[in-house]
């Protein structure tokens, strides 16, 4: 991707995350502009995961719909060859700070009753306007790595899958695939 179309797509989902910061729970608990960016990076990985696997087979668009607080849904992100997908994103900021990780909603059904449904990973490097993908995993596969974050402010509220935990397990390799976009 090239550094134009980089920018293209950041904006855009900067532009989706401006208009779904007002339904976030978290809005008026945490910083605004950490919220945003956190908003817009998330829907940059699932664009980036959702072309890499559509040059794989028919992968749906992310859905850029807002919906009220009371209609969000714990959904696969996208679908690739008739399986949901769950995305996640970091930052290389991120993952320099806490090591190159992703985070799961405790409250999420996956965590507790992993179904199916396949998990990717992406981790931007804002810089570099770059990413590299991982996966996807199964989720069944998947869900038994988390650990409890280092943050102790987050515990309550997610688990984390570690670069260390993914790199140590061998994978059903259907779907997978590595690289740079």
């Amino acid at each position: 991707m090239t550094p134009r179309r980089w920018d293209l797509l950041l904006d855009h989902c900067y532009d989706f995350a401006l208009r779904v910061l007002p339904t976030n729970i978290y809005h008026e608990h945490k910083s605004q502009d950490r919220t945003r960016d956190m908003i817009a990076f998330g829907k940059m990985g699932e664009f980036l995961i959702a072309f890499s696997l559509d040059e794989r087979g028919t992968c749906c668009e992310p859905d850029v719909q807002v919906y009220p607080g009371h209609k969000k849904s714990y959904d696969p992100d996208l679908v690739f060859k008739g399986k949901g997908v769950h995305c996640k994103t970091t930052t290389l900021k991120s993952a320099q700070r806490w090591g190159e990780s992703w985070c799961f909603n405790k409250n999420d059904p996956i965590v507790s009753s992993p179904d199916e449904s396949l998990v990717a990973l992406c981790t931007l490097d804002m810089d570099k306007k770059v990413c590299q993908l991982y996966g996807p995993y199964p989720t069944k596969q998947i869900i038994p790595l988390l650990v409890e974050p280092t943050a102790k402010n987050q515990k309550k509220k997610i688990k984390v899958l570690t670069k260390q935990r993914l790199s140590d397990t061998t994978f059903d390799t259907t779907y997978l695939f590595h690289g740079d976009v």
